[in-house]
């Protein structure tokens, strides 16, 4: 039983990685029990409880557990094939899908695989087993995977002491910004103060001086007004009234704009800002974004890569029969995800898709028969017809594009963006993705062959079958030949 047998009963909607939750059993937290965590399940990627660790090492394929004081792995090893399915129980397994990768009972044969054409029974795919690559292929793989398992370590410690230091970082230019923030606060804050203050001192000496002076002037005017009603001459009281009305009328008009000044700037409230709203004004100050981690991948690139660098002679890493995928190859080159795509020689309508050992091929429909075919980036590959142009294939969704040329055209490279092809007018296009003719070169004949250097600079082309090799360099408007020992028919 594999962990996608029992996936009802190990987590089946979460996902932990080492280290996400090591305080509780996973297991048991589906269960709503927090039970505390002794090991480490490799197979379910899971921190588990003894009782689940146990369970774990029973299953039919006993899980790999480790220690999680110790990390030491405890792992059990069944070198015993079982004959029967792993779905149907009690059914042989005497079949193999090629197309699905997948060992087969008749059950499964009849269920789910009876519109697949590339059944075969096990002894007609076990054939070739002693002569094959799968051994190989598999050591090869596993060696690539200890590798690039032992570089991610190394990178995830270099990701800790990065995070660390990113932690740092936060603590220093938080502080720096509290305190430019505690500065400006209180700068705001003894301007305020400053002004009440002096807002206060002009009450006080209006309290004390300027108020208790107007009320004397008051009662001296009320003493005068008493002193002119002792005038016998009314002209002497008509001037003595019209004197004091002047002086009433001045005392009024200061103590009516004394009464406009209290009015308006007396008394200050203090209203806050919508810096009271903290939380709304800044709810964080800053975010956590994923930077790219420099890593080794797993794709075939990779693969061929870390192969490559294994001095000796060229091996052979994958191998497969053209009759298991039912047709014969054309051109071909890698994609992401460790697979290939290729023309077929029979030029039928059609690019197939399939994994590096021949399981698994699909088909993506087209107008024409494809000539060659060439790996633009990581999503899009570019397609030669000899009636119809160069077309854009997007292998992500493995979908037809726009054309991004018209007309007859045969060989086709790419490298760093450096688009070659020739066309069936005996010449050489330098191109780019727009369909945008760079370069122009008039060879002679139809290259129905091209290969590129790593810069993409230079171009070696030849016919389909010929002794010579053709080089052009992208700077100089030259081409020489490469005379070779004998006659080659150049084909893939």
């Amino acid at each position: 039983m594999s962990y996608s047998d029992i996936g009802s009963c190990v987590a089946p909607n979460h996902h932990y990685r080492y280290g996400d939750n090591t305080t509780f059993c996973c297991s048991c937290l589906q269960s709503n029990k927090q039970v505390a965590t002794q090991s480490y399940c490799l197979d379910c990627s899971e921190p588990i409880c003894r009782k689940c660790s146990i369970i774990h090492e029973t299953f039919e394929h006993p899980h790999t557990i480790t220690s999680k004081e110790t990390e030491d792995i405890v792992y059990k090893s069944s070198s015993t094939v079982s004959k029967f399915c792993s779905v149907h129980q009690k059914q042989v397994t005497n079949s193999f899908c090629t197309q699905h990768d997948a060992l087969l009972c008749d059950i499964c044969v009849m269920d789910g695989h009876s519109s697949c054409v590339s059944v075969l029974s096990i002894q007609k795919a076990a054939e070739n087993i002693a002569e094959g690559a799968i051994m190989g292929n598999l050591e090869n793989r596993l060696h690539n995977q200890g590798i690039v398992i032992e570089s991610l370590k190394t990178t995830e410690e270099k990701n800790i002491l990065h995070v660390n230091a990113g932690k740092t970082k936060v603590h220093k230019e938080v502080n720096s910004i509290r305190q430019r923030i505690n500065s400006h606060i209180d700068g705001l804050e003894k301007d305020l103060a400053d002004r009440l203050t002096d807002v206060a001192e002009r009450g006080k000496l209006s309290h004390k001086y300027y108020l208790p002076s107007k009320l004397c002037i008051t009662k001296i005017l009320k003493n005068d007004i008493q002193s002119t009603k002792t005038l016998e001459s009314k002209a002497d009281i008509f001037k003595a009234l019209k004197i004091l009305d002047r002086k009433v009328y001045k005392q009024e008009s200061e103590i009516r704009n004394f009464q406009d000044d209290m009015q308006v700037s007396r008394r200050l409230e203090f209203y806050q800002s919508a810096i009271g709203n903290i939380e709304l004004i800044l709810p964080k100050l800053g975010d956590l974004k994923p930077s790219k981690t420099p890593m080794t991948s797993l794709d075939c690139q990779s693969q061929l890569h870390l192969v490559r660098n294994r001095k000796g002679n060229i091996i052979c890493v994958d191998s497969f029969k053209s009759v298991n995928i039912g047709c014969s190859v054309g051109s071909g080159i890698f994609i992401n995800g460790g697979k290939l795509i290729f023309t077929n020689y029979s030029g039928r309508p059609c690019l197939h898709i399939c994994k590096r050992n021949g399981f698994g091929c699909e088909e993506i429909k087209l107008d024409g028969g494809p000539i060659d075919i060439a790996t633009y980036n990581s999503n899009i590959v570019l397609a030669t017809f000899r009636y119809s142009g160069i077309q854009i294939i997007h292998v992500d969704t493995n979908k037809c594009g726009q054309y991004i040329r018209q007309g007859s055209y045969f060989a086709i490279q790419c490298e760093n963006k450096n688009i070659w092809t020739s066309t069936g007018e005996a010449e050489i296009y330098r191109i780019d993705i727009g369909g945008n003719i760079l370069l122009n070169f008039k060879v002679g004949f139809i290259g129905r062959q091209i290969a590129l250097d790593i810069t993409g600079e230079h171009v070696s082309y030849s016919l389909l079958k010929s002794d010579k090799i053709f080089t052009l360099s992208a700077d100089e408007n030259q081409w020489f030949s490469i005379p070779v020992q004998k006659m080659f028919l150049f084909i893939g």
